[in-house]
């Protein structure tokens, strides 16, 4: 079997879109089909299908690549994280004609994102394994009648000759057979965004494991929802295969919500336990989760707490009634925590921890409101959440009546996430079979899909973010110049 960390490539490539002379002189286009190339070489020897998108690159040349060039070279995979790899690809001329030899350039390939498509992959199988479990529970057949994605050609691991095949998404939305939606696509807008509207405005249901799309634009799809009667369903868009969506909604209903609290990215905890347990500081400990897996080659999206926003914002919203706004979430990384502060803490007898946090108090003219904040926290160690390591998800949640409820698993993987889709499918079909209505957000008796009717969402007062600190009992503590949890 070859080097499955390089590839030797020759290829002449004549397509090539016209700016890419002026923007980066043909290479990048070359770098697409070297790139295809390798997967399809991995693919011989048994490594699945895979899609891609080039995200990110740096290319240095001294001369442009003519058209119909004959060129060669080879690709290195660098780095490998969960869903993207970092690559470098050498090339030079293959001297088919005098003065080829001269070109030489390097590209380097910083995120590679690598589309897996494992979501709607993983809800197939949970639905084909578990068919008997999963009708009992929902009280009807689930059918499945289409489907969509980017490549019709690649191999899932699953069988789709069954389902109609769309080549536009959004046309899912139009199908007469079609109730419920299932989008796994992912990203804040584009063909997610867009899927989304159609099928709430079609009075279709839709579930999503899109904490993205959710958390920008949650707001203006569950009014879209309201106003068509369907339902908008989102448990795998917040801590993976973790029922705290409808534990809030559902199991804490009778209570008022206190605090959300949460340890809502498993990348920056694998870090924060790690440097813990080592004692190595967060660029080594960084590396060494790449290299497993664990962060992407690009990690900023992670380990600067915009992923952990993203579902607090959802959280919060459920919690307490309030509109969705990732735009109030106060927000802070962990690039700044050292090794002497994970040490210092444990001397005082705390444990650092990225949380997200929300809960409400009162403004100077009495009005309620809501402050939302990721950030480092100094965690107790009698605290539940001290106890999450590794890649774990943890959230908390205290109602005046129950006390603290905790809510603990995988916070991603397809099986995780087939588990969330598959149960808020189950709920829906259920509430379809047993009320004969489609479950709605609030209209026509049907169960509130975000924990409250829309038009009773509470519009609170922005965070203040010189006032927003992290209170423990009433007690703020401070370490190394952060605030206690």
């Amino acid at each position: 079997m070859a080097d499955p960390f390089s590839h030797r490539f020759r290829v002449r490539y004549s397509e090539v879109d016209p700016q890419a002379v002026v923007f980066n002189s043909r290479y990048l286009e070359y770098a697409d089909v070297v790139v295809s190339e390798f997967f399809r070489a991995r693919r011989a020897e048994g490594m699945p299908d895979i899609e891609f998108h080039i995200r990110k690159a740096e290319v240095d040349y001294l001369r442009p690549i003519r058209l119909e060039e004959l060129v060669e070279g080879r690709l290195t995979v660098l780095r490998i994280g969960n869903s993207s790899m970092q690559m470098r690809i050498e090339l030079h001329g293959a001297g088919e004609t005098s003065g080829e030899n001269d070109l030489r350039a390097e590209i380097a390939l910083v995120q590679v994102h690598i589309d897996l498509d494992s979501g709607g992959a993983g809800v197939l199988r949970l639905l084909e394994t578990n068919r008997a479990v999963v009708e009992a529970r929902a009280g009807r057949p689930l059918e499945i009648v289409a489907v969509s994605a980017r490549d019709r050609q690649r191999d899932r691991g699953v069988d789709l000759s069954p389902y109609a095949w769309c080549d536009d998404m959004t046309t899912l939305a139009e199908r007469d057979d079609v109730d419920v939606v299932v989008e796994l696509v992912g990203g804040s807008d584009g063909p997610a965004l867009a899927l989304a509207r159609r099928t709430l405005d079609a009075g279709k249901s839709l579930v999503t494991a899109n904490k993205a799309m959710v958390a920008h634009h949650g707001m203006a799809l569950a009014e879209a929802a309201a106003i068509g009667g369907a339902a908008l369903k989102f448990e795998a868009a917040v801590a993976g295969g973790i029922p705290v969506v409808k534990g809030l909604r559902e199991g804490a209903a009778a209570n008022a919500i206190e605090r959300v609290s949460g340890i809502l990215n498993g990348t920056c905890n694998f870090i924060l336990t790690h440097m813990e347990k080592s004692g190595a500081d967060f660029g080594a400990v960084l590396s060494e989760a790449q290299a497993k897996g664990y962060a992407e080659a690009d990690p900023a999206f992670d380990i600067e707490g915009v992923d952990a926003a993203h579902k607090l914002a959802i959280l919060a919203a459920i919690g307490f009634g309030a509109r969705i706004d990732f735009d109030a979430v106060s927000v802070t990384g962990i690039t700044q925590v050292r090794a002497a502060d994970i040490a210092r803490a444990d001397t005082l007898g705390f444990v650092i921890r990225l949380v997200g946090i929300a809960d409400c108090d009162m403004a100077e003219d009495g009005s309620p409101r809501l402050l939302q904040r990721v950030r480092p926290c100094l965690v107790p160690k009698h605290h539940p959440l001290a106890h999450v390591d590794g890649p774990t998800n943890a959230v908390v949640a205290e109602g005046n009546f129950s006390g603290r409820l905790l809510f603990q698993g995988a916070g991603a993987g397809d099986g995780p996430t087939a588990s969330a889709v598959v149960s808020d499918l189950i709920d829906n079909a259920f509430i379809a079979q047993n009320s004969n209505i489609s479950a709605s957000n609030g209209a026509g008796g049907g169960v509130p899909r975000v924990g409250h009717p829309v038009k009773e969402f509470s519009a609170f007062l922005d965070n203040d973010p010189s006032d927003v600190v992290c209170h423990h009992h009433g007690c703020d503590r401070e370490i190394a110049g952060r605030k206690t949890f």
